[in-house]
């Protein structure tokens, strides 16, 4: 099990990311799992983000594939979701008094 997390390690180490940093030297990668020769993880990303890491999520699942021993490897993009949008205030059931009036002088 250690030469096979190693060579997990050394292959993350091998892929760049978009700004030139180590993938496996970076902060973005998570819950890395090894089991039975099944390998999951996850790389964090912005939201802007996702279509140029899209390939790079393919590059690192046909890499660790092709790890000897490796039968099976699932990558995910994950982002924190950004702040919801404000919701328009609910209607209160009571007329609006002013509803209609241009101007109070």
């Amino acid at each position: 099990m250690t030469q096979m997390t190693d060579d997990i390690r050394a292959a993350l180490d091998a892929i760049r990311l978009p700004d030139g940093q180590s993938l496996g030297a970076s902060d973005r990668l998570s819950g890395l799992n090894v089991m039975s020769g099944r390998i999951s993880l996850a790389i964090r990303i912005e939201p802007h983000e996702a279509q140029d890491f899209a390939a790079l999520r393919r590059a690192v699942e046909q890499r660790l594939q092709a790890l000897p021993g490796i039968s099976s490897v699932f990558v995910v993009l994950t982002s924190d979701r950004g702040p919801a949008p404000a919701a328009p205030p609910k209607p209160s059931g009571k007329p609006d008094p002013l509803a209609g009036i241009g101007h109070v002088i």
